[in-house]
């Protein structure tokens, strides 16, 4: 599990604000408090943007792999909402730093820190992001963490559910975070489905190769 970056005590009540819980996200905590919370991005920015715009442009995809994990947190922290965008430039654009991420552990983690935390409670898996795991470079290290980031949110909401005691002040607050737990690995659960459909068309793929040989 420490292999796999599990979430650190010393994040969780950072990613609590958020949600109340995430699951293999974090990397050890001595190359966390290397990083710090809310290193700015060194990524050289390309997207056009307004004079008068607010929004800062979005990274080169060429400069994304190697970020750092915080860096990639606040880097998905703006995609995130922008993943159900319809503009076809942009969801080229999303696509091309997304998968930029998922080629090493600390852009998926940081990723679905941000995703899997987001706001709302639909847990449909976007075209882009489902067309960016598919065309994953590095789906052997996404499936293992995904599969994690599974694991511990249900194994946080079963410890809510048990801590739920009419007789104890906390029970609003642990009802709260059973839900946002189990929120939160039944969005995972839609992101190992896609990586299933991915492995299994391959597989029929490779069937399909060996049929006509």
């Amino acid at each position: 599990l420490h292999r796999c970056g599990i979430l650190s005590t010393a994040f969780c009540s950072t990613v609590f604000l958020r949600r109340s819980f995430v699951g293999s996200f974090l990397p050890p905590l001595s190359p966390l408090s290397r990083v710090g919370v809310g290193v700015p991005l060194t990524c050289t920015l390309t997207t056009p943007t307004s004079l008068f715009s607010t929004t800062p442009p979005l990274p080169d995809p060429s400069t994304v792999s190697n970020l750092p994990f915080m860096s990639h947190v606040n880097l998905s922290s703006r995609l995130v909402p922008l993943l159900t965008s319809s503009s076809a430039v942009m969801a080229s654009s999303l696509k091309k730093i997304l998968k930029e991420q998922l080629k090493n552990s600390e852009g998926i983690r940081g990723f679905f820190v941000a995703y899997l935390t987001g706001e709302g409670e639909d847990i449909r898996v976007p075209n882009i992001l489902e067309e960016a795991i598919m065309e994953c470079e590095n789906v052997e290290e996404l499936i293992e963490l995904s599969i994690m980031n599974v694991i511990m949110p249900t194994a946080q909401a079963c410890h809510f559910s048990l801590s739920l005691n009419p007789e104890t002040e906390e029970l609003e607050g642990n009802a709260t975070m059973m839900k946002s737990s189990l929120l939160t690995a039944e969005k995972g659960v839609k992101v190992l489905q896609v990586l299933r459909r991915r492995e299994r068309e391959r597989v029929d793929g490779t069937l399909e190769s060996i049929r006509r040989t």
